[in-house]
């Protein structure tokens, strides 16, 4: 590989730089939020209130928050408290969801793009799990009140109605306790909500909020079971009003109305079952997977390209990349990479994907074609000579035709040219003769062009090297020269606004030619936020007459690895 080298050239820039939104300077106390729960890719009942909650935070205090549910077409108030909020919503539509959310303090409003969350409802793909051992954190709600102590003293089983939606274990009972003048022995118990009792474990000492079952219970999806703590002595914390809508929270499903009750100093026995005022009690249940091949052991994928939450083209072929591999290399047969299958319709469809790689490890593409605006996703499975890849399988969402825009994930952000699995680069073209290669692109959001980047591998070349910007009509923005055959970034003394909705060519002249080029690469559009290029974007035009335009002509879908930089 070739010594590459990055820096600073005298420029001509044919316009003159302006400020623009990308590059402006943040207000001051710029609002921001985030959403916490629930996790991303829950799968969300349908018909019944879910809460949705998250922070916001400010130099200056947030006087609201507000979600969209539409893609950010139109936006309903959270109730807010310092820096939490909560709302409670009914989803009335099953499928893929996104939720947006936005603060405000007096000096403005949150800027977009806003931070996404996206969903199932009703139905779909299982979530991965965020932790091993899994204990029910109910999130705060901020528009009820915590009473650790409740006057009441009579003895009473409180208890949380829940389900889960992955088969495992419930290992055992948290339950809270803020009361120090009880006498006796308190007590935590798995039932079923049909009134069986499947375990109990009395607490190890009288300020202990675990209950920890002899040996892990089991418990399966579609089946409804209570968390139950029997406190003698009552004085049992609650939260009224707390379960007015369902909390979900992988592998947990609580209803709304799930805290449960019942006292135990009228000689019944068995589970709670009696509610009042959708109160919580602050009794949650623990649970664990079943225990099978460590996951760095397990054949794993992931999806590189488009980005998250990337905006789409509808009806045209989008280019879909990534990886498969084990979490380490190995050279054992066994473990040699042999597929790789993805999924648009949530996994009831798979398709295969091109695959290259060696041993433990390969890169992945594919190119679909979406014909439905909206919310859409990609799901990948892995495969070796010895395993497949289990659920749940990794997600990545998009909006096709039109959508909010997503989160940058860069301050300088190249172009990065995803791997293909189905095309073969070519170092050094034999072709002799001078040349401009070039790519076009178009940007999401208004920004700046700082540099564009250019491959050259043919070290003999003599003569003077350029890169250029220009409109695709053929306006040049501006240039850098250089004669060094190694240099890699070239880096605009101005950086150069660009905007939404028109197309412009990175271009690279070189008087040898000899360029690098993948043919077929842009068989497909590449979303990369701020970047977009449309099937056909590598152009060319030969200049051996010394003549200084705009390339325009294409072959084979060629790429000559030509990318800008945005700022």
């Amino acid at each position: 590989m070739l010594r590459r080298f990055v820096a600073v050239l005298s420029a001509a820039l044919l316009i003159p730089a302006t400020a623009s939104p990308a590059t402006a300077a943040p207000l001051p106390d710029q609002p921001d939020s985030a959403i916490s729960t629930p996790d991303q890719d829950s799968v969300l009942p349908l018909g019944t209130p879910v809460l949705i909650t998250g922070t916001a935070r400010s130099g200056a205090p947030t006087t609201a928050v507000d979600l969209s549910f539409d893609g950010g077409q139109t936006w309903e108030s959270a109730t807010t408290s310092d820096t939490r909020w909560a709302v409670d919503h009914t989803f009335t539509t099953p499928g893929p969801v996104a939720v947006l959310s936005r603060a405000s303090t007096a000096a403005g409003v949150q800027q977009a793009p806003f931070p996404q969350r996206h969903f199932w409802v009703g139905q779909g793909p299982q979530a991965p799990l965020p932790c091993t051992t899994c204990s029910l954190r109910l999130p705060s709600r901020v528009d009820t009140t915590f009473t650790a102590v409740d006057p009441d003293p009579r003895p009473v089983e409180v208890g949380t109605r829940f389900q889960v939606d992955r088969p495992g274990f419930i290992t055992g009972i948290d339950g809270y306790n803020a009361y120090d003048e009880g006498e006796g022995v308190r007590v935590g118990r798995l039932w079923t909500a049909g009134g069986r009792l499947l375990g109990e474990a009395a607490a190890a000492y009288p300020w202990s909020s675990s209950f920890t079952f002899p040996a892990p219970i089991p418990v399966q999806p579609g089946v409804t079971y209570v968390a139950g703590h029997y406190v003698p002595w009552g004085h049992y914390p609650v939260t009224e009003n707390y379960f007015a809508a369902a909390v979900v929270q992988a592998p947990f499903v609580v209803g709304q109305g799930a805290g449960v009750y019942r006292y135990a100093d009228d000689g019944s026995e068995g589970v709670p079952t009696e509610s009042y005022a959708n109160s919580s009690y602050s009794v949650t249940p623990v649970f664990v997977p079943p225990a099978g091949i460590p996951a760095q052991d397990r054949v794993q994928s992931t999806v590189s390209s488009p980005g998250p939450n990337n905006v789409l083209p509808l009806g045209s072929p989008v280019l879909f990349s990534g990886t498969a591999n084990y979490r380490a290399w190995s050279s054992a047969p066994e473990k040699r990479i042999t597929g790789l299958d993805v999924s648009f319709d949530a996994g009831q469809t798979w398709e295969s994907a091109a695959v290259r790689g060696s041993f433990s490890t390969a890169t992945w593409s594919t190119t679909h074609t979406f014909t439905s605006p909206g919310l859409a996703s990609v799901l990948t499975r892995a495969s070796s000579v010895s395993d497949v890849q289990p659920a749940p399988f990794p997600q990545q969402h998009f909006w096709v035709g039109q959508g909010p825009r997503a989160p940058l994930s860069c301050t300088s952000c190249a172009l990065t040219l995803p791997g293909r699995a189905d095309t073969t680069l070519t170092d050094i073209a034999a072709d002799p003769r001078p040349v401009e290669i070039g790519t076009r692109f178009q940007v999401d959001r208004p920004g700046v062009i700082t540099a564009i980047r250019a491959d050259n591998r043919y070290n003999a070349g003599e003569g003077t090297r350029a890169v250029r910007l220009w409109t695709a009509d053929g306006q040049l923005l501006g240039e850098v020269q250089s004669t060094q055959t190694s240099l890699w970034e070239f880096t605009f003394t101005t950086p150069i606004p660009v905007q939404p909705g028109v197309t412009y060519v990175a271009s690279h002249y070189t008087p040898w030619g000899r360029y690098p080029v993948i043919e077929n690469y842009f068989t497909a559009t590449i979303a990369q936020s701020p970047f977009l290029t449309a099937p056909n974007a590598g152009v060319y035009r030969y200049a051996d007459d010394g003549s200084k335009e705009v390339p325009t002509e294409s072959f084979a879908s060629s790429s000559y690895l030509v990318t800008p930089v945005f700022g």
